[in-house]
């Protein structure tokens, strides 16, 4: 999946969940800045390549082709990053979180 530069804070791939879901390593072209990065460093899930960079992207997916033990505990990792991070119940208290904020900030 991949990101403009520049569109980083704006948009997030549709692709990205499904793909966590069904427990695959991820590879994502985005900004060096981009938060798909930083959940790719902590989930330990996939490749990040900087836009622009389509060799290393090329490499990477070549890479997780061949070595079959590093794309199954990305598989496992994808699906634990799901589940750790982008369950129903995580996802209601974050919204919970934030309307209770802009709700008190309201009143001040």
């Amino acid at each position: 999946m991949s990101v403009e530069a520049g569109m980083e804070s704006l948009v997030a791939p549709s692709k990205l969940h499904p793909a966590l879901a069904a427990g695959r390593p991820i590879t994502v072209i985005c900004s060096k800045y981009s938060y798909l990065r930083k959940m790719m460093i902590d989930g330990k899930c996939g490749v990040s390549v900087e836009n622009g960079y389509s060799m290393t992207q090329t490499k990477s997916i070549r890479l997780l082709n061949s070595d079959r033990k590093l794309a199954e505990l990305m598989n496992k990792a994808s699906r634990k990053y799901l589940q750790s991070n982008f369950t129903q119940p995580i996802i209601a208290s974050q919204y919970f979180c934030v309307l209770q904020h802009f709700s008190l900030s309201s009143i001040t």
